[in-house]
């Protein structure tokens, strides 16, 4: 593939199939104000589909477009000077989502950062009262005159030079140039707005030297007249050097990255300030409808990002890039960079940017003087960035190949590393430690042999790092006879195989290493990791890979994919599967997907027979070479238990030499999740992307390659695939903020309910749940259905979950950690939960509440509250006194003795003993006798080992009886609690038939003025309220069953009426 030919305004398209959708604002139809990064003459500038178009501050209009040959030299720039007048001015229309930035160099004060993107520019004449428009449509540029009443359209002649103006066919105007290339303006279209209609005007361009105007039919001069011609070209430009390396979707926001670097003028892009080849790293929407920002590093070299990797902060992201440079002035080097200067004739970098890509926090440079065993200058390469943790803190992981015998951090005797010399050969392979913020280079490795390493590569799983590569050394490092192939026999000496290599997170020790190959040659492409396995994917030459039977492909082809166990020893390649068809086919990237347990895999292919390819969103290879798209269930073994093992789609246009897809990245902010892949095309036609952000090739040269981003539905079918916007989501809620758990004693546990919901619409994502230290003695389940397992979901079917936390201490100390909660919150997408507690070796008292407010309660009536005393301790807990003390008038609180029937109180007139884990119950009522506020204090002595004498504050308040109260006083006495049911039932008989007339309501006002000192009395004695209770039982049975009371009553009467005839008849005999 022609790699050094490239460009790369991207072609950004959604399949349904291959169906594209419209850039709303793409950097392919956006005005930028100057603001230095271009020459002093330019106002605003934009890119079009062949050059650029830019407005002068005196209002002309300045056209510099390619000429289409190599190197794109020579171009030409035309000038339309219009006859305006000094009263001229010019305004931007409103402002898009996108934001350009350039880093040029290492000061900021060079920097252009947040530049603001606008549709269209406003020229306005008001002397001559003719106005110019410009907006950008479909990556050309419409001119729209308006003609005011008491403008002369007559007077508006544009001056044009660097072209010769011409009428052609079609009522078209040619601008031919000195180089013979002409550029086409379409037929104009005139007309009015006169009372809400457009009236059509006729109008054709004249012709006055080196000048056209327009000429106008019979119009309205008291309305305003509008003028609409469009600039069209004929030709396609851009032949400069555009590479695409990677794609990768924020976490955080969902948001898609696509990175590289480019010696083209990108849509958006800076026009006289480009210093050569310079990176770039653009951020879409994850519809891939709207460019949000675009960011250039431009130094006085070459600078290329390779790689882009995220580290989640609370709110977002940070966005980290790595890439090779020899630029001497790269941008965001600063007093903290871990790596100031540049020590090579090229060296790798490291930067990190904001979510918006508005500014570079920090960069670095890495690599070393001269090359191993050599006083040669050196270079250092990147292949892969990953974000991770090496045990201690957060870290970035960067590797790739360096010729560098003296690489910075190497390590010494407080800080070994795995492999401190180089190990010759033209190249070695490396890995890079850098703290988060770029400050310091923590560690840094060889990875290699004697002869020629490199790292394409890494992974961080179970603990551990892991890298994939290239080598020909015969005695690669960690490889003996335990390896799952431990030597290279029968490998031709100038061939390369693949090694993986197992080590220590923080690069301390090189664990175990393995070959991977065949008796041909075999390259590795990319090494992730799924499951319990690492998949390592590439491309071979070798008809002998080992364990292929019973694979996907067992016939041997030009790409393969294996899956490796972690250990790397002797049986841990479990399955290897060739892939591919008939022709030439080249694998690039690979990814894992968890939910599906598949593996995508992204390359380019000329076969026109690759498996699996019905149904697919395009089912038939279209050019010479397409990109390709697979998708291979987790085992790479036909599985008869699932429906498709393989599924493939072909991605490209039908005239193209060479298409490859390059990276591929998912989203899972939607159902079940998305599939962006990012790859290079020679295509004129790519399929279906007119209404795409770039419908164009601005190529050049037919063999050169612009670059796409495509997002496909999980089955890589060709079923509609539109996401739209990704769903709203929602803020993270917790409750509690803080768990205390107190002392407790040693091994003994104790839990605290943790409750974790939505806040507002849209969805949560919980990813993750874990403390930061301590996790030994701290503890997690879950207690609500459908929170089982993580990542989980919170929508409007499953709006919370709860989680027990229990904590165990196993030492007598203070513990303190985290309980750090990740989540798709936007704002707070790493939450941080205090939890303390203290461990004890003794008894210990726990009191529930430690305080308590009984509130309002209206006089006379009685309210009741439970304090449990609890042994949090591990040895015997003595209760030796309970006591109540008022501190205000005395008798509203007191505290119930134990009772028989009462056995959960505690038993205060005696010692009580509550072994480890058992409690008791302390029942205080609350009785107040008027009105005020109240309090007492109940004081526990025990043998707790820190706190002997433990009080706990008591309040309420009394308020005067009102009828609006309802109470029923005596009931509520007799029965302990307005709520209790037979009350309430009272209480609904009293509303219904007393208080609806005259005589009830006189019953009831009777009986709120006599009964509250009567029902004084009686919740002061066990014995009255049962009485009470009894005696109010008939009343209750009446109200309850009317109809059986009343006939009860009825044969009561008769049967006394019998007896009472009988006895008179008995006393008259």
């Amino acid at each position: 593939m022609n790699k050094q030919r490239l460009s790369i305004l991207l072609f950004l398209f959604l399949f349904y199939p291959l169906q594209a959708f419209a850039f709303v604002d793409s950097l392919g139809t956006v005005f930028i104000e100057n603001q230095g990064q271009a020459s002093k003459e330019i106002s605003y500038y934009s890119r079009i589909a062949n050059g650029s178009i830019s407005i002068t501050q005196q209002g002309d209009l300045l056209l510099e477009l390619s000429s289409g040959k190599e190197n794109d030299q020579p171009r030409f720039t035309i000038r339309e000077h219009l006859n305006h007048s000094k009263m001229l001015k010019i305004t931007s229309g409103k402002p898009l989502n996108t934001r350009v930035n350039y880093f040029i160099g290492r000061k900021p004060g060079d920097w252009y950062q947040n530049l603001k993107a606008y549709q269209s520019v406003l020229v306005q004449d008001k002397r001559t009262n003719i106005d110019l428009e410009l907006q950008l449509r479909n990556h050309s540029v419409e001119k729209i005159f308006n003609i005011k009443p008491g403008g002369d359209a007559e007077s508006l002649w544009i001056e044009v030079t660097g072209a010769k103006p011409a009428l052609s066919t079609g009522g078209r105007l040619a601008l031919t140039s000195h180089t013979g290339k002409t550029l086409y303006y379409s037929k104009p279209f005139a007309y009015q707005t006169i009372n809400g209609r457009q009236v059509p005007v006729k109008v054709a361009y004249r012709l006055q030297g080196n000048s056209y105007g327009f000429a106008l039919g019979k119009y309205d001069h008291s309305e305003s007249l509008v003028i609409d011609p469009i600039i069209q070209s004929t030709y396609l430009g851009g032949s400069r050097n555009d590479y695409i390396n990677d794609i990768a979707v924020d976490p955080a926001s969902s948001d898609v990255y696509v990175a590289g670097s480019t010696n083209s003028i990108i849509p958006g892009g800076p026009l006289s300030i480009r210093q050569g080849e310079d990176a770039f790293i653009a951020r879409l929407s994850s519809d891939l409808k709207t460019v949000l920002n675009l960011s250039y590093i431009i130094g006085s070299g070459t600078d290329r990002i390779k790689a882009i990797s995220f580290g989640l902060i609370s709110g977002g992201s940070d966005i980290y890039v790595a890439g090779s440079t020899n630029s001497e002035d790269l941008a965001g080097i600063s007093e903290s960079s871990a790596q100031k200067t540049l020590r090579g004739a090229e060296d790798a970098f490291i930067a990190v940017l904001p979510a918006d890509l508005s500014n570079i926090n920090n960069s670095s440079y890495f690599g070393g003087t001269k090359v191993c065993d050599s006083a040669l200058s050196s270079t250092t390469d990147v292949s892969t960035l990953l974000f991770g943790d090496n045990g201690s803190q957060d870290v970035l992981y960067m590797a790739g190949q360096t010729s560098a015998g003296n690489i910075v951090g190497r390590g010494g005797v407080n800080l070994p590393v795995a492999q401190i010399p180089c190990g010759g050969g033209l190249r070695d392979g490396y890995i890079a430690m850098f703290n988060r913020d770029l400050s310091s280079i923590i560690k840094s490795t060889y990875v290699g042999g004697s002869g020629d390493d490199s790292v394409v590569g890494l992974v961080q799983t179970i603990g551990r790092i892991f890298v994939a590569g290239d080598t020909n050394s015969d005695d690669f490092p960690g490889v003996d006879e335990n390896s799952a192939q431990w030597d290279r026999s029968g490998v031709r000496s100038s061939n390369d195989d693949v090694f993986i290599s197992r080590l220590a997170s923080d690069l301390g020790t090189l664990e175990r290493s393995t070959y991977f190959g065949g008796s041909g040659s075999d390259k590795s492409s990319q090494l992730i990791s799924g499951g319990a396995s690492l998949y390592l994917g590439g491309n071979t030459d070798s008809l002998d890979l080992p364990k292929t039977s019973g694979a996907l492909l067992e016939t041997p082809n030009d790409m393969f994919i294996a899956r490796i166990f972690t250990d790397l020893e002797t049986n841990a390649f479990t399955q290897v599967s060739y892939l591919g068809g008939s022709g030439d086919d080249n694998l690039q990237d690979l990814i894992f997907e968890d939910s599906s347990e598949d593996v995508y895999v992204v390359g380019g292919t000329s076969s026109h027979d690759l498996p699996a390819t019905e149904d697919a969103a395009q089912e038939q290879i279209s050019g010479n070479q397409d990109a390709f798209v697979m998708r291979l269930n987790a085992f790479l073994r036909p599985l008869p238990t699932i429906a498709k093992s393989i599924q493939t789609t072909y991605l490209g246009g039908p005239d193209s030499p060479e298409e490859i897809a390059t990276a591929v990245a998912i989203s899972k902010i939607y159902d079940p999740f998305a599939v962006y892949v990012t790859g290079l095309t020679t295509s004129a036609n790519f399929p279906e992307v007119e209404d795409g952000a770039q419908f164009y090739r601005d190529g050049g040269l037919s063999d050169y390659m612009e670059g796409f981003v495509s997002v496909l539905d999980a089955t890589l079918a060709s079923q509609q695939f539109i996401p739209g916007p990704p769903p709203t989501l929602a803020a993270i809620k917790v409750d509690p903020d803080t768990l205390e758990f107190g002392s407790i004693g040693l091994a003994i546990s104790k839990t605290l309910h943790l409750q974790i919901s939505r806040s507002g619409e849209g969805i949560l994502t919980l990813s993750n749940l874990v403390f930061d230290n301590h996790e030994a003695v701290f503890d997690i389940t879950s207690t609500s259905a459908g929170c089982d397992s993580l990542p989980l979901t919170l929508n409007e079917s499953l709006t919370s979950c709860g989680f027990d936390i229990t904590f165990t201490p196993d030492d007598d100390i203070d513990y303190s950690t985290n309980l750090v909660v990740t989540s798709s919150d936007p704002d707070n997408d790493e939450l941080n939960i205090p939890v303390t507690g203290r461990g004890i070796n003794g008894a210990k008292l726990e009191i529930d509440p430690m305080e308590y407010d009984f509130g309002k309660v209206t006089r006379d009536i009685l309210e009741y509250q439970r304090f449990t005393l609890l042994n949090v301790g591990n040895n015997d807990l003595v209760v030796s006194s309970i006591t109540l003390s008022e501190v205000t008038i005395p008798h509203n609180f007191r505290l119930l003795e134990y009772k028989a029937d009462k056995p959960y109180r505690c038993n205060w007139a005696e010692d009580i003993i509550l072994v480890s884990g058992e409690s008791c119950v302390a029942e205080i009522s609350f009785f107040p006798r008027d009105v005020g506020e109240f309090s007492a204090e109940l004081i526990v002595e025990s043998n707790d080992i820190e706190e002997p004498s433990m009080t706990v504050n008591i309040m309420g308040e009394g308020r005067e009886r009102r009828l609006s109260d309802g109470i029923c006083f005596i009931a509520t006495a007799a029965f302990g609690s307005p709520m209790q049911k037979d009350v309430v039932l009272l209480r609904a008989f009293r509303d219904k038939y007393l208080l609806t007339n005259a005589l009830g309501k006189a019953i009831v006002s009777f009986y709120y003025e006599t009964s509250p000192p009567i029902a004084r009395v009686i919740a002061q004695s066990e014995f009255l309220r049962w009485l009470t209770r009894g005696l109010l039982q008939p009343l209750i049975l009446a109200i309850k069953y009317p109809d059986r009371f009343f006939i009860l009553i009825f044969l009561f009467f008769l049967f006394s009426f019998v007896i009472r005839h009988r006895f008179t008849s008995h006393k008259k005999v």
